[in-house]
């Protein structure tokens, strides 16, 4: 009987680390698609956003920022 039991409670466990991982992904909300949201939202947003970046002196960063930018 014992051994039945802690297979239950292992199975309890991992139903319940499921279901709040569930909960944890639907409340959850990517950087990037946060990021993108507001900068075409907000279009001077989006300016001071890709001026700030520039500041970086690195193209590949001015670049990837764009594109968040549209």
């Amino acid at each position: 009987m014992q051994v039945n039991s802690g297979k239950i409670a292992t199975m309890a466990r991992t139903q319940k680390a499921r279901s709040a991982q569930r909960t944890h992904d639907e409340l959850t909300v990517s950087h990037r698609e946060r990021l993108v949201e507001e900068l075409l939202a907000d279009p001077k947003l989006a300016a001071e956003y890709l001026l700030a970046v520039a500041e970086d002196n690195d193209p590949r960063v001015y670049f990837a920022a764009a594109r968040k930018a549209r």
